[in-house]
């Protein structure tokens, strides 16, 4: 895990996120020698990232949510 400075991070943000695409690195940012938020690599298609599925138009918010609930115990 690679830290930065926010100026740094600022100014090299292209760097920074080149290495947290590429190289699968985090970044945490620091303000006056203290993190304040990590840049993270977001999990791709081969990591098996599963999606919800697509709610159908006209479909109350409950009854979409028992029927994704119950899809997804099976």
């Amino acid at each position: 895990m690679n830290t930065a400075t926010v100026s740094e991070f600022r100014t090299h943000i292209k760097k920074y996120l080149d290495d947290v695409e590429l190289k699968n690195e985090s970044i945490v940012v620091l303000r006056g020698g203290k993190p304040i938020a990590e840049i993270v690599p977001i999990k791709t298609k081969t990591q098996k990232r599963t999606l919800p599925k697509p709610i159908r138009i006209g479909t109350s918010v409950t009854e979409a949510l028992l029927e994704n609930r119950a899809s997804s115990r099976h």
